[in-house]
């Protein structure tokens, strides 16, 4: 009897170890599955963490970079605004010299005028074709086609009317005012200049015909003016232009033929007009 009981504390015994190997184990496992969660939660964490971080350096990127581009264009604005006032000064300074060039195309056109009127009565017609700061003289000297000489006498005569009429516009003296304080006296051949201008019809020969018949009529008409009116530089800033058949056209009626047509384009014409290098920038 004796026996059997210490054979059945002997099997609890060994019965309760296992039980206690199996929680043991159970709580061991518990644990380490526990602790791999925890640790697939941190890393998963980690992960978010580091994706965020990234985020966050390529934002302060990009900010950076709007940062130095409106820094570049403040710059832009300050230099914008820097020309904006010496373009407001210049144009300031532009306004009085074209109204005082103004004035003193109104007085040429008014001797003109007085010119035009003297060459009509001498059957001369002249064309005066104004703008705001320049005149333009159409003396209405007809070359032959593919000429470049003055064969009239009377045309001879009329372009050394003119050039003297020119000359004595030239040789007065006028105020210009380049700001609201500031005024400049000049003889007007110091500040206005004289093209001749040569023009043809439309008829050529080559493609640089009518430039070359322009040109000569232009210098024809020049040696005139400079031999026999006194127009000669350095004196007198003058000088000629070759605009073949595509200058100015002259002015002709509905009733002109086509050989009249020609005939009125193969002239030369006189502008005077502004030399603004000639004033003074400050």
């Amino acid at each position: 009897m004796l026996k059997m009981e210490r054979n059945s504390i002997s099997w609890i015994g060994i019965a309760d170890l296992f039980l206690f190997l199996f929680l043991f184990f159970l709580a061991a496992y518990i644990m380490a599955a526990s602790e791999n969660k925890t640790t697939t939660d941190c890393s998963g964490k980690l992960r978010r963490v580091e994706n965020e971080n990234r985020e966050l350096k390529k934002r302060l990127a990009e900010l950076e970079d709007a940062l130095h581009r409106c820094q570049a264009d403040l710059s832009r604005c300050r230099e914008d605004l820097r020309q904006c006032r010496d373009d407001n000064i210049r144009l300031g300074q532009g306004r009085f010299i074209s109204d005082s060039f103004g004035a003193v195309i109104g007085q040429a056109l008014n001797a003109l005028n007085e010119l035009k009127q003297q060459m009509e009565a001498r059957n001369f017609p002249v064309q005066i074709d104004r703008r705001p700061d320049s005149l333009f003289f159409d003396m209405q000297v007809f070359f032959r086609h593919e000429g470049l000489d003055v064969t009239k006498r009377e045309e001879r005569e009329a372009i050394m009317i003119i050039g003297k009429e020119f000359r004595r516009i030239l040789d007065q003296r006028h105020t210009f005012k380049l700001r609201e304080s500031e005024e400049h006296t000049f003889y007007l051949h110091e500040v206005m200049r004289i093209v001749i201008e040569g023009h043809t019809d439309e008829t050529k020969k080559n493609e640089m015909a009518n430039f070359y018949y322009s040109a000569g009529r232009a210098q024809t008409v020049l040696d005139i003016l400079m031999k026999e009116c006194g127009l000669k530089p350095p004196k007198y800033r003058i000088s000629t232009a070759s605009y073949a058949e595509f200058g100015r056209k002259p002015k002709s009626s509905p009733d002109d033929s086509a050989d009249a047509i020609d005939q009125k384009m193969r002239r030369v014409t006189i502008s005077i007009v502004p030399d603004y290098d000639r004033l003074p920038s400050k």
